[in-house]
């Protein structure tokens, strides 16, 4: 008999759950993905949606920008602006700054076959090598900015 008492309790209750109505909302393209906040999803420019990678902080060294990346040997080295700097970023997290200048940003960084940092903070076209802990002025070029750098054998080609 309980078992009765209880079917018909819950049918009765049952029947007086209200329903929710059922809407589709449709997404064609990446205007309809604006309006909205993307957590963990890569939008493409066709509004084609897919797993965007992980993201991880690496450093925060209270820079305004970062306009270079290099990396060597798991070491990054990051050429920075407002003011000109260059920040090393070691495998175990710890920064330390390599350079710091009174110029707006270091547009151009890379790193050649031996290791060696070389990086120019614009505007004023002077360029730079970082070895063995020091940074040393190399060059000076008749130019404002340098845009890049780029290893070439034993030379660096400046743009």
């Amino acid at each position: 008999m309980r078992k009765f008492i209880y079917f018909i309790t819950l049918v009765l209750l049952g029947g007086t759950v209200l329903a929710s109505n059922t809407k589709i909302k449709e997404y064609r393209g990446l205007r309809d993905y604006a309006k909205g906040e993307s957590k963990g999803v890569a939008i493409d420019h066709d509004g084609v949606l897919s797993l965007a990678p992980q993201e991880t902080r690496l450093f925060d060294a209270n820079l305004q920008q970062v306009w270079r990346i290099a990396v060597h040997q798991g070491t990054i080295y990051a050429g920075a602006g407002s003011p000109a700097a260059v920040i090393r970023v070691q495998s175990n997290g710890d920064t330390s700054t390599v350079f710091r200048g009174s110029a707006a940003a270091v547009f151009a960084l890379c790193v050649d076959a031996e290791g060696a940092l070389w990086f120019a903070p614009s505007p004023g076209g002077e360029i730079y090598r970082y070895k063995n802990g020091k940074a040393e002025k190399i060059a000076e070029v008749k130019a404002t900015y340098v845009w890049d750098l780029l290893p070439f054998g034993k030379d660096i080609l400046v743009a």
